[in-house]
C-alpha cells in the first residue's frame, strides 16, 4: 500500500507540472506558434542533459556495463518488434497520415520524462543505478524515432541512414556520458548541478 500511495503521489506531482503550461496556453500568455520552440529546447537541450545526469548519478562497474548493453539490445529488439506489429495492425489504414503516427505513438513513450521521477520517488536508495536503464531506453526510443518512426511517418526510406543515428540530440549526449561514465571522469560540483537542473526541466 505504501509504495502505490509513493507511486500516486509522484504521478500527481508529475500531472501537476502539466497545469501551469496549460493555463498558460488557455490564456493565451503564451501563443500556440511558440510551442516548437519549447520543442527544440526540450530535445536538443534537457534531453542530452538528462542522458549526462543518468550515467553521472553512478559508479560504472563492469558488471553494470554488460547489463546496460544487453539491456539496450532487449530495448532494441522489443521496440522493432512492437513497431513491426502495430505497422501490420494498422496496414491497411497507413495511406491516413493520422495511422502512421498512431503506429509511432503506440510505441514510443515518455519513459525516461516519466520514469526516472517515479523511480527516484519510489526506490530513492537505488534509483542512481536504475535511472540508467529507462535512459538506455529512451535513448533507443529516439534513435528508432529519428529513423524507423521518420520513414514510416513520412513513408520515406531516406530516414532510416546511419548519418540519422549519429546527428541526434541524444546519442551525442550518450556519447558524452559514456566517456565520462566508462572512464569515471569526475565532473565539476557546479557543473554537475547544472547538468541535474537542466535534465530534470524535462519533466515539466
Amino acid at each position: 500500500m505504501t509504495v502505490f500511495l509513493t507511486a500516486l503521489v509522484a504521478v500527481a506531482v508529475l500531472l501537476l507540472a502539466a497545469v501551469p503550461g496549460y493555463a498558460l496556453i488557455k490564456s493565451r500568455a503564451i501563443p500556440e506558434d511558440s510551442i516548437p520552440s519549447l520543442s527544440k529546447i526540450l530535445i536538443y537541450i534537457c534531453q542530452p542533459c538528462l542522458v549526462v545526469y543518468s550515467f553521472t548519478s553512478t559508479e560504472c562497474t563492469p558488471e553494470k556495463l554488460r547489463h546496460v548493453g544487453i539491456f539496450a539490445v532487449l530495448c532494441l529488439l522489443l521496440n522493432l518488434f512492437m513497431l513491426g506489429a502495430v505497422y501490420l495492425i494498422l496496414r491497411r489504414k497507413c495511406e491516413a497520415p493520422e495511422y502512421r503516427i498512431a503506429t509511432v505513438a503506440c510505441v514510443f513513450g515518455n519513459c525516461a520524462f516519466f520514469g526516472i521521477p517515479i523511480i527516484e520517488a519510489l526506490i530513492p536508495d537505488r534509483a542512481a543505478d536504475l535511472i540508467i536503464f529507462t535512459t538506455v531506453y529512451a535513448t533507443i526510443m529516439n534513435i528508432l524515432g529519428w529513423t524507423v518512426g521518420s520513414a514510416i511517418i513520412a513513408r520515406d526510406r531516406k530516414y532510416m541512414s546511419v548519418k540519422k543515428i549519429f546527428i541526434n540530440p541524444v546519442v551525442f549526449g550518450l556519447i558524452v556520458a559514456l566517456i565520462l561514465f566508462i572512464g569515471k571522469i569526475p565532473v565539476n560540483a557546479s557543473l554537475d548541478s547544472m547538468i541535474a537542473a537542466t535534465a530534470r526541466m524535462a519533466t515539466p
